[in-house]
């Protein structure tokens, strides 16, 4: 959340790195971050949300495809041997 804040209300981060700042600008960032704090904190509940259902989507999936019979390589070995 506190990257997207950041990126709206300070727009060199979205042409330069964090590390090619000068401290001056480093330092406006974090003042933005301390005005914006209520408007973070829903950001991350609201995002909070989202990932949430990314992750079990994510767990869903992987759990169909473990349901699958899997073949161990030595039982891909005999079969090409014979």
């Amino acid at each position: 959340a506190i990257k997207k804040v950041i990126k709206k209300f300070f727009p060199k981060l979205r042409k330069k790195k964090k590390s090619e700042l000068s401290y001056a600008e480093r330092g406006k960032i974090s003042k933005i971050v301390q005005r914006k704090a209520k408007l973070i904190t829903r950001m991350a509940k609201k995002l909070r949300i989202v990932v949430k259902k990314r992750d079990v989507e994510r767990r869903k999936k992987m759990s169909q495809k473990d349901d699958t019979p899997k073949k161990s390589k030595k039982m891909l070995q005999r079969a090409t041997i014979t």
